[in-house]
């Protein structure tokens, strides 16, 4: 079963059928608009969504998305993007704001917020850090004196630079 991480099963002395299930944790959900979706588990590997369930998660999308979603590892294909997604996952406040990140290509991710209408080019998957401190900067100093509705596009995929149009 995809959802299956690791099985171990033991007969105790009275015959007794013990099994110990680990199972794949969420992390991301693939969604395309015509074919299957899948899940991205905490290790980068690609598995089906369940017909029963549907785990609370950071939605993905875009045509490098399908992509990832063919090669069914993310590991192998572009793994800074497991660590932009594990950077948001962990993160408790990025967690909540973040609702959908997109993928174009390696260079080409955006991301979409719960609060607020700007789209944020984000560029590519490195110096993830120092990305979202430039964000923070543009929630916390630039939103309170130009407003919410100031701007439709916010860019940070430029070295030290936060670009807002």
């Amino acid at each position: 079963h995809p959802f299956v991480k690791s099985v171990q099963a033991m007969i105790g002395q009275k015959g007794i059928l013990s099994l110990k299930i680990q199972q794949h944790q969420p992390i991301a959900r693939i969604a395309q608009p015509f074919g299957a979706d899948g899940y991205i588990t905490s290790e980068g590997k690609v598995i089906p969504t369940s017909t029963s369930y549907t785990s609370r998660v950071l939605i993905l999308e875009g045509k490098y998305a399908e992509r990832l979603m063919d090669q069914g590892d993310v590991m192998l294909e572009m793994p800074e993007l497991m660590n932009l997604i594990e950077y948001i996952t962990k993160d408790k406040f990025w967690n909540a704001q973040i609702t959908e990140v997109e993928v174009n290509a390696a260079d080409d991710i955006r991301l979409y917020q719960q609060v607020g209408n700007q789209l944020i080019e984000f560029g590519d998957a490195h110096q993830i850090e120092d990305k979202f401190d430039r964000i923070s900067v543009f929630y916390k100093e630039i939103l309170p004196k130009k407003g919410w509705n100031a701007y439709a596009r916010v860019s940070v995929k430029y070295a030290n630079q936060i670009v807002c149009e």
